[in-house]
């Protein structure tokens, strides 16, 4: 509060030019954005995380921001006073932070052991006045303050992947200072980015991140440097890294029942997990404006969605089942953006990023041969978000894990290490076990919510078994048609549920594994299901449903045989051809126009 020329700095008094414009905007309008976070920082109730944002705002933002400002011209006097903020004591300065973020990541001037590549592009530039040496400083100034950004992401991720996590206030505060002094400049070119970083460095979340933690460095490795077009050479190799991110061409993907290295870079296919779990947290939020932003900024996933670039016969399968168009997955999200529901969005928009999209880019890049983009999306950077994670989910489900880690990953990761002409076939069949698994155990959730008493909402478990489904309905569609109608009329949330309700899993455990020609040692044992069909009958054809004029009667409505009510008349020719129908099932009849059974309190006209 003494220093009225750095309070003047911090309130934006005398700054301009299209820097301090872009970072005004960014911040609401507020020219005084450092000074407001300054005072949000001395009101912060963690001392950790007080000290980084009052450090880190007082000796790098407020400087920075000026130095931008001073040199946006070519007055002399403006510059050396850009050089007196940058240089300063060489210990609590910009000039000191550059040094320190070159010794981590290995660019210091050759010969030397102490100074930034930066300082001396810096300095060379502050002599000489020019648009020419403005844009070199403001370049540099990038370098390291995204060297620094990208650095806390990969102590978060050290920190949150420990058995027992640390705290991570003070590192997560430190994050958020210095990531804010290039934020705009992220935000103006790929704003999923800057939303993702902000929820990674969130220091109001306490200790909620968002999903993918330890790939958070990954993901900041892949954004944050092109949007200032950083190339690789000025910004470095942050030291005791070079493992840290899967998908790094010769860096491995390392699984618990095995490891697969990739020989060319897959990163971007790697961090679609690391999107797919950002985009959960924001539906869950309901935060839809900035997941569309991270959708469409994740260009891998957003192209994958539409199908681009996409062929083989299991795609070609599924484009000829969703109407012939190959931006199936990518108008299902559409759909999904459009549920009044809050919960069948959150699980269809999951489902699809995390499971539907990658499934079809797998399978279409295994026909082609290209194992490493195969690989890195059916493993990802954030297994908990990619069809690998989903497989340990269900096979810890349904009994078929090798510890604790699914039959299905072990299959995929030998098959892919040694790819041969049957290393697709087990991908494919390890895809249908999965989703077999999962779409009939959402049938059972089903059964489950409807038999209650009273009944649950099934809105969410509709949702996902709908979701589920539509990954394998194709095939199932192809080797059974009447199983699929099935399944679609039980998965239809416009729609009302289908007879008989309370036997959907049965039905679904009869049909869909048959129909993908997996066993019953591939699919295992759906827990707490015993007993659950042994009066179950045949398979219904499907269509039928509780809102139409023609809906079943399950074989339990005629126990009450004798107590006679009148079923209204829908039309005189289908009540003739439903009667026959009932007949030849060897139903009584009191009329041709009258059931007899006990309850009828379900059945609409």
């Amino acid at each position: 509060s003494n220093n009225a020329y750095l309070q003047g700095l911090a309130g934006g008094d005398g700054l301009s030019g299209s820097t301090f414009d872009l970072f005004t905007a960014y911040f609401d309008g507020n020219r005084d954005f450092n000074q407001r976070y300054l005072t949000q920082a001395f009101q912060e109730d963690e001392a950790e995380a007080k000290n980084e944002m009052v450090e880190k705002t007082v000796m790098d933002a407020i400087p920075v921001q000026a130095i931008w400002s001073l040199t946006a011209g070519t007055n002399a006097a403006s510059w050396e006073q850009a050089a007196a903020l940058y240089i300063g004591d060489m210990s609590s300065s910009p000039y000191a932070r550059a040094n320190k973020r070159a010794a981590n990541y290995g660019t210091l001037v050759s010969g030397t052991t102490t100074e930034a590549v930066a300082n001396e592009n810096i300095i060379t530039a502050l002599q000489n006045p020019s648009t020419a040496n403005s844009a070199i400083i403001a370049k540099n100034l990038k370098v390291i303050y995204a060297q620094a950004s990208i650095r806390y992401a990969r102590l978060l991720d050290m920190q949150l992947t420990l058995p027992q996590p640390n705290r991570t206030v003070d590192e997560r505060a430190e994050g958020q200072a210095f990531y804010r002094i290039i934020a705009p400049f992220v935000a103006a070119e790929d704003p999923s980015c800057d939303a993702f970083m902000n929820a990674v460095y969130d220091v109001d979340q306490g200790s909620e991140y968002p999903s993918g933690a330890g790939g958070f460095y990954c993901k900041a490795l892949l954004c944050i440097p092109r949007t200032m077009e950083i190339t690789p050479a000025e910004l470095g190799s942050l030291a005791e890294s070079a493992s840290a991110c899967p998908g790094t061409a010769g860096v491995a993907f390392t699984t618990p029942v095995g490891t697969y290295t990739p020989t060319v870079d897959v990163a971007e296919e790697a961090k679609v997990s690391i999107t797919a779990g950002f985009l959960k947290d924001l539906v869950k939020s309901q935060d839809y404006a900035t997941a569309e932003a991270v959708y469409f900024g994740d260009y891998t996933l957003r192209d994958l969605g539409r199908g681009t670039g996409l062929s083989g016969p299991a795609f070609q399968q599924a484009k000829n089942y969703f109407d012939g168009n190959a931006d199936f997955n990518a108008k299902y999200l559409m759909v999904a953006s459009r549920r009044s529901s809050a919960a069948e969005e959150a699980e269809m928009v999951e489902k699809t990023t995390a499971d539907a999209i990658p499934v079809q880019a797998i399978l279409s890049y295994a026909n082609a041969g290209d194992w490493a983009r195969a690989a890195a999306l059916y493993i990802g950077n954030n297994r908990e978000m990619s069809p690998y994670g989903r497989a340990n989910k269900r096979a810890a489900n349904y009994g078929t894990l090798i510890g604790q880690e699914a039959v299905v990953n072990q299959n995929v990761l030998q098959a892919l290490r040694q790819p041969s002409a049957s290393t697709y076939n087990t991908i494919l069949k390890a895809i249908q076990i999965i989703y077999a698994q999962s779409a009939i155990r959402y049938a059972f959730l089903l059964d489950q919510d409807l038999t209650s008493q009273p009944p649950l909402s099934t809105a969410d478990h509709r949702a996902e078994g709908q979701a589920f489904y539509r990954i394998i309905a194709p095939m199932v569609a192809a080797a059974d048609a009447d199983c699929d109608s099935m399944m679609k009329a039980m998965y239809d949330i416009d729609a009302g549920f289908p007879q008989p309700t309370g036997h959907y899993y049965c039905h679904a455990l009869q049909c869909v594994p048959a129909a993908l020609g997996i066993s019953s040692s591939e699919l295992g044992t759906l827990e707490n299901t015993g007993g659950h069909c042994s009066d179950v009958g045949s398979v219904p054809t499907g269509g039928q449903n509780d809102d139409d004029c023609s809906g079943g009667l399950s074989s339990g409505a005629w126990a009450g045989i004798g107590i006679a009510i009148a079923l209204p008349v829908c039309a005189l020719i289908g009540i003739a051809i439903y009667v026959w129908y009932m007949k030849s099932q060897g139903y009584m009849w009191v009329k041709d126009e009258k059931l007899l059974v006990s309850d009828v309190s379900s059945y609409k006209v």
